[in-house]
């Protein structure tokens, strides 16, 4: 497993009977009875559910362990439903509109401290639970009470915000993918001769900007900045994309680029513009 899932929990499963003072002890339908399915667990077995979920991410080339595979896995976090944005509650620390989308049967929440979110929660007479998920980070954790619904979730969103805030649940670092270093190599051939064509460009570039222009532009940037020794890497936003920005004589150029989804390299961004300083 890549994830690295945090739990504190007692491995001993919940007993159904213990509930809130004064209610009724209550147990589990029977399967007569049910109409859903229920799965008895533990920490010791849940924690590997978890690392199972975040081993899905960040997509990659590789041969998939199972019992599915990592893409299928990842279909979780798709919205079903209309994002709607909520303020995060005052206890959990400053002010924070979060976007909140129903995917398949998680919430995902993007959080302004956190990042992407996927939780869960649940329960029934005499349970609570919560699951939450960084799945950029590989990190998770989960509680599990026994009490009435009780689903601590709250407490485990402070746990993740504690562990970002000391450093411990870091989003993962993009590497830079071989496809990535070739079109930024590309970038730079098509900056250095002040031709866009020298680069494989993708159908879609010049019909939005046409040579000439593109020509014409990259040259008074160039006047305006100097000479650049694009020694600085290229920022992965993704495998297939990433931004620079080059210190030149006098002055920045902040760049993207981006590859075509074709197994040939072709580039369909190619942007050379000045940077604030």
């Amino acid at each position: 497993m890549t994830s690295s899932p945090i739990w504190a929990q007692n491995a001993r499963a919940a007993s159904a009977g213990r509930t809130r003072p004064g209610s009724a002890s209550r147990t589990w339908p029977t399967a007569r009875s049910a109409r859903w399915g229920g799965v008895e667990t533990t920490a010791n077995d849940y924690w590997r559910w978890v690392a199972f979920l975040l081993s899905a991410w960040p997509a990659r080339d590789g041969a998939d362990a199972g019992p599915v595979a990592r893409a299928t896995v990842r279909e979780i976090v798709r919205g079903s439903n209309f994002t709607e944005a909520r303020m995060r509650p005052p206890s959990l620390g400053s002010a924070c509109r979060q976007a909140v989308s129903y995917a398949m049967g998680w919430s995902v929440v993007d959080d302004c401290d956190l990042g992407r979110v996927v939780t869960h929660g649940g329960g029934y007479p005499g349970f609570g639970s919560i699951v939450m998920m960084l799945p950029d980070a590989g990190v998770g954790i989960f509680a599990f009470t026994n009490r009435s619904y009780t689903g601590a979730g709250q407490q485990a969103w402070r746990a993740l915000l504690a562990l970002r805030e000391v450093g411990l649940a870091p989003d993962r670092t993009e590497p830079v993918s071989t496809g990535l270093t070739a079109a930024y190599a590309a970038a730079k051939t098509a900056w250095s001769t002040g031709d866009p064509q020298r680069a494989p460009l993708a159908g879609n570039v010049l019909l939005d900007r046409d040579a000439t222009r593109r020509r014409a532009d990259i040259a008074a940037l160039k006047a305006n900045v100097g000479d650049c020794s694009m020694a600085e890497p290229v920022v992965p936003i993704s495998a297939m994309e990433g931004s620079f920005t080059w210190t030149c004589a006098k002055g920045r150029v902040a760049g993207r680029v981006q590859r075509a989804p074709t197994p040939a390299l072709s580039l369909q961004v190619l942007d050379f513009t000045p940077a604030n300083r």
